[in-house]
């Protein structure tokens, strides 16, 4: 399947992606913030742990992060055609983030300390790396001398402006 070479918007697929993301987002809400935590650990036949609330307001802002960054990686820069298989498996691969690092935290008494704030730094730092290099390959993919099949070594080198 050739993805590469075919333009599309892709209208009906990205508003599915996006739709089904938002769906996991709100359970990952009613996980970390609602009964949905207690209710499937209850479940599941674990014993649920006090978990400090800022440790389930930071996962939470990670999930709506990643999800921000999908939504404009996928309005802005993604031009090529997404197949509907991808619409569909697509939201369910970003399930793992949203709902099971809200799973994940659920078991965790601990309070926020300095290995923690780092995580926090290295996923900011991540997100911008991650974001702002798709940037740049957006701004190279323009030049007129890439689309004519020039391909310099390091587009990273050509600034954003």
């Amino acid at each position: 399947m050739d993805l590469y070479g075919q333009q599309s918007k892709s209208i009906p697929q990205k508003i599915i992606i996006i739709g089904i993301e938002v769906v996991f987002l709100f359970i990952s809400y009613w996980i970390l913030f609602q009964e949905g935590g207690e209710y499937i650990l209850y479940k599941i036949g674990l014993d649920h742990t006090i978990t400090p609330v800022i440790r389930r307001v930071i996962i939470f802002l990670f999930s709506v992060v990643v999800f921000l960054r999908m939504t404009f990686m996928m309005l802005y820069f993604l031009k090529r055609r997404i197949p509907w298989e991808e619409s569909i498996s697509v939201p369910f691969a970003f399930a793992l983030y949203y709902v099971g690092f809200a799973l994940l935290v659920l078991r965790t008494s601990n309070a926020i300390d300095y290995l923690d704030i780092l995580g926090v730094a290295v996923f900011v730092a991540g997100s911008f790396l991650n974001t702002f290099s798709e940037l740049q390959r957006h701004q190279w993919k323009k030049i007129q001398q890439i689309r004519e099949g020039y391909t310099p070594v390091v587009y990273s080198s050509i600034p954003c402006t």
